[in-house]
């Protein structure tokens, strides 16, 4: 361009400014388009070469296929055999090998190979680049299984010493329940291991860990098993109950007695041994109850006696304790009671009649009450003819009933059948079921007889405590039912 021309074109530019911006603006676009049309090309012929390769950074197996052909990747499998092993790695043992030409092992890849490569969506080779895929297929593998079998047979892990595995369970240790825990051995699960090689060998893997990959015989139970947990905590609920009975003193029965009652089977059922529960209880009432044993008192007057039988005292209700006591251990209570009692006293002691009762002596031919330990009434007596089925029961007693007036009827007489007495009293206090108790008795002050001395000896009741009419009407006052009553030689 001469000098003229340059001259020109610059006062061209300088008259005519947005001739110059068309320009720049035309070779941007064609840049562009050289661009995309140089991307659309790479990308394209990516897509074509990735259609028969597999993608960048892909790992099959384990083993880099980045960008091999599907021939080049079956052949790396397919002489994989060549040189392939297993190596079996445990806790106690070096390293054991299995060869690949000592089970006659094959690879076959063409399918997975194939299979592979169509399910690479070839339009999406870029993100490759930078996004890695790893892909774990088994091949195809043909092997002897006989000679495998007899290879895992043989190796030192299988044939060495071996310890079975023990499982936990539940014992009762002294007062306590223990779980004891399980124990791992080290007996190998044959056909575990056969399944775990063979899983390995078809992913081109050529070791593993046989502690890691547990090959080992299991415990059929372990501590945290369903079986061994409700064992345990059945027992232990057991265990848990504490019963204080209140029985004028406590009597504690809890885990150092009950822990002796109970046994654990090799199902690990937990029992309570019943029967021992039920000897246990015989005891404990054999303790507590007071009816017809014998007791010691001192009379008014000063002589030290012992007297037994009668119907009075405690009882306890053995059927219902029982019961009740099953039901607490089963429950494990903790509880403070009395026992189920089928008949009570008024206080537990060696005098369970407490301070309120009448008081007989046979000997003296005398009588007594006291309410609240103060003496409110005495008077002599005419108890029963010692002779026979006449005499009056020693014992302790209560008041069963109350009468006034009343007809006192003797036994049958076998000859006439009619009773061998009717006779009308005015105060009838009957202490047994049998027909003893107290009564007026005017037929002997009508004879003279004196009260409280040896009259009983000759002219003795048929069994009952006789009183002069003043003095049975003060007792009739005295007394309620139910009151004790102390009958003793």
């Amino acid at each position: 361009m001469s000098k003229m021309e340059m001259e020109y074109e610059a006062i061209d530019n300088e008259i005519n400014p947005r001739k110059k911006g068309k320009k720049k603006f035309r070779i941007g676009i064609a840049i562009v388009l050289t661009l995309l049309i140089g991307l659309t090309a790479v990308y394209m012929g990516g897509a074509v070469y990735f259609s028969e390769r597999f993608f960048f950074n892909t790992q099959v197996s384990g083993v880099d296929f980045s960008r091999q052909s599907a021939s080049d990747a079956r052949d790396y499998v397919e002489n994989k055999a060549d040189d392939f092993y297993i190596s079996i790695v445990s806790e106690d043992h070096a390293a054991e090998n299995i060869y690949a030409d000592e089970i006659n092992l094959t690879f076959t890849a063409s399918d997975v190979i194939e299979n592979l490569l169509d399910e690479q969506n070839v339009w999406t080779w870029p993100l490759s680049l930078i996004r890695s895929q790893e892909i774990d297929v088994p091949f195809e593998t043909d092997f002897d299984a006989a000679l495998l079998d007899a290879r895992i047979s043989n190796l030192n892990v299988v044939v060495s010493g071996q310890t079975s595995p023990t499982s936990a369970t539940v014992v009762i240790e002294g007062s306590e329940v223990v779980i004891v825990p399980h124990q791992d051995g080290n007996v190998i699960d044959v056909e575990r291991l056969q399944e775990l090689v063979q899983d390995y060998v078809g992913l081109l893997a050529s070791e593993f860990d046989a502690v890691r990959d547990d090959i080992f015989v299991q415990p059929e139970l372990t501590a945290e098993s369903g079986v061994i947990v409700d064992a345990f905590e059945t027992a232990s609920n057991y265990l848990r109950t504490e019963i204080t009975y209140s029985v004028g003193r406590e009597v504690v029965l809890d885990r150092e007695t009950i822990s002796d009652w109970l046994t654990i089977n090799e199902d690990l059922e937990v029992f309570l041994d019943e029967a021992q529960v039920q000897a246990w209880l015989n005891d404990f009432i054999a303790t507590v109850n007071t009816r017809g044993t014998t007791r010691e008192l001192t009379t008014p007057n000063g002589r030290n006696v012992s007297v037994t039988g009668g119907y009075y005292g405690w009882i306890v209700s053995g059927d219902l304790e029982f019961a009740e006591l099953l039901a607490n251990i089963r429950n494990g209570d903790v509880i403070y009671r009395e026992p189920i009692y089928f008949q009570r006293a008024e206080s537990h002691g060696p005098q369970d009649w407490g301070n309120t009762f009448l008081q007989v002596d046979l000997t003296a031919q005398h009588m007594w009450a006291f309410i609240n330990g103060e003496m409110v009434f005495e008077a002599p007596v005419i108890t029963g003819l010692p002779q026979g089925n006449r005499a009056t029961p020693q014992g302790v007693y209560f008041i069963l009933q109350k009468e006034s007036p009343s007809v006192l009827i003797g036994a049958t007489d076998p000859e006439t059948g009619e009773p061998i007495y009717e006779t009308p009293v005015q105060y009838w206090m009957r202490t047994t079921w049998a027909g003893h108790g107290f009564h007026d008795a005017t037929w002997q002050e009508e004879a003279g007889n004196e009260f409280g001395g040896t009259t009983y000896r000759t002219s003795g009741s048929h069994g009952c405590t006789n009183l002069t009419l003043a003095d049975a009407s003060t007792l009739w006052g005295l007394i309620y039912l139910m009151m004790p009553v102390v009958v003793h030689h």
